[in-house]
């Protein structure tokens, strides 16, 4: 899998991206997983993918972003069109600071605690 770069998952039938699902796949550079049942995001679940920079996961039914999801990234991540109600103060923990863009729009927030974006540096 040293030559994989871009995996399209989208409009599948995966429920929960865990710790250990891409870590073998470590030139991973575009990953979209959108259209799928995926409820949860594990901790530091893309620990692994250093050269990862763009994540589709949008139009997901997610329920829960682990803690520390996306740390040690420089991913752009669309996060769109969920039933997400809260973000953790974790949930975008250790990102660089070279991360540009998060896409989460048409969410049903409620709730953003005060430190879910405070590794983001102007």
């Amino acid at each position: 899998l040293d030559s994989l770069r871009i995996l399209e998952l989208y409009n599948n039938r995966i429920k929960k991206v865990n710790k250990d699902l891409f870590s073998s796949i470590k030139n991973l550079e575009d990953l979209n997983i959108e259209m799928n049942l995926i409820e949860i995001i594990d901790e530091e679940c893309f620990f692994f993918n250093k050269k990862l920079r763009f994540l589709k996961i949008s139009k997901n039914p997610i329920k829960l972003i682990g803690k520390n999801a996306f740390y040690d990234t420089h991913i752009n991540i669309e996060l769109r069109d969920h039933n997400i109600q809260q973000l953790d103060e974790f949930a975008f923990s250790g990102t660089k600071s070279k991360q540009e863009t998060i896409y989460l729009d048409r969410n049903a927030f409620s709730i953003i605690k005060n430190k879910t974006f405070a590794d983001f540096k102007g």
